[in-house]
């Protein structure tokens, strides 16, 4: 099973979908003078660089592109489970990010092999 795996593709999806969640709501807020966004434009924002990351895995790994593109939504679903206790952010939340976490990332991954047939 571990032979499947592209370290070096699912590591580049992760940072990549990590870096995008960091700074395109920074952007975003800049662009807007500094208002707040809503929770559900942070959730958008989120599964949208949950598909980032699945393409970027599925464009760096030499084989078993889909399979390495959705491994980029494992470290995502244990953080979501970690942080599901607190009360800094409503229950549909962690539901729907745990729910769409994971086709967000294979999408990303066919998105990829769409287009490089």
């Amino acid at each position: 099973m571990l032979k499947k795996v592209d370290f070096w593709a699912v590591g580049l999806g992760l940072l990549a979908n990590i870096v995008a969640s960091i700074f395109i709501p920074l952007t975003v807020r800049i662009f807007l003078g500094g208002a707040q966004l809503p929770l559900w434009a942070f959730f958008v924002i989120g599964i949208l660089c949950d598909v980032l990351g699945g393409y970027i895995s599925a464009k760096n790994a030499l084989k078993n592109k889909l399979f390495n593109a959705v491994l980029v939504g494992v470290p995502d679903v244990v953080i979501t489970i970690l942080c599901s206790d607190s009360d800094y952010l409503p229950i549909w939340y962690f539901a729907w990010d745990l729910v769409l976490t994971f086709p967000a990332v294979l999408y990303g991954g066919l998105l990829w092999k769409k287009h490089n047939k």
